[in-house]
């Protein structure tokens, strides 16, 4: 998402600490944009949405400026154990790096296994 037209004042969603602007992306999406001049999905904007469009409105050029949902929270419990909080979208993307270099190892042995047979 590019971020070409200003949006007006009064400022209708609430801008993130680290956004220094806001603006109206391409697809007309509102997004904060970062001091590299990334333009980042607004969170209010996206829950404003209907559900089933959430998360392709989402979807952007990421620097990761807008990635404090990256946090893992660690709280000691009582008993002395502790416990982690991992957002859902981090362990989705762990899950997705773990499944593509799974698959890319399986693809280069493959390959080795084919060159053998040869």
């Amino acid at each position: 998402m590019s971020h070409k037209k200003k949006v007006g004042e009064p400022q209708i969603f609430k801008r993130p600490d680290w956004a220094i602007d806001q603006d109206i992306g391409d697809d007309y999406a509102l997004e904060d944009v970062c001091k590299h001049g990334v333009g980042h999905p607004n969170r209010e904007y996206l829950e404003s949405l209907p559900e089933d469009e959430r998360e392709t409105a989402g979807i952007h050029t990421c620097d990761k400026c807008c990635s404090s949902k990256h946090t893992i929270e660690c709280e000691e419990e009582e008993d002395g154990s502790l416990t982690l909080s991992i957002p859902d979208d981090l362990v989705q993307e762990i899950v997705q790096s773990f499944i593509e270099n799974a698959l890319y190892e399986l693809a280069k042995e493959n390959q080795k296994l084919s060159k053998e047979i040869k």
